[in-house]
């Protein structure tokens, strides 16, 4: 004899988890993502600002990172440049970062697909 049922299952909500996933999405420029993908190629709001970067370094050469930050409107340039996640920097001189053979391809190929749109 049943005395009680169960109520229907509902995961707890996680406040943090939520704010950090809407964060990313309203970092994010566009849809940059095909569907189905999983991890491998994925493009994050951060690998999109690390490709802006690297962007303006190929046009411009080796510059201060306050100076990159102020044109491509990322406000951790410096920081982004100097933890170099992507290998793609390489620091020059107190302050000033330049691009590595590895990130003047990733730009490259950033093009091709940009360009192909």
């Amino acid at each position: 004899e049943v005395h009680c049922d169960p109520g229907p299952y509902a995961p707890r909500k996680s406040a943090k988890r939520q704010a950090r996933l809407l964060r990313e999405f309203a970092r994010r420029q566009g849809d940059p993502n095909d569907g189905g993908q999983t991890r491998a190629g994925l493009v994050t709001a951060y690998r999109q600002d690390a490709l802006k970067l690297a962007m303006y370094l190929f046009e411009a050469g080796a510059s201060k990172g306050a100076h990159v930050a102020r044109e491509t409107q990322v406000q951790r340039a410096t920081a982004m440049m100097r933890d170099n996640h992507y290998g793609w920097f390489e620091k020059i001189e107190t302050g000033i970062y330049g691009l590595t053979p590895t990130g003047a391809e990733a730009v490259s190929a950033a093009g091709r697909v940009l360009g192909s749109d």
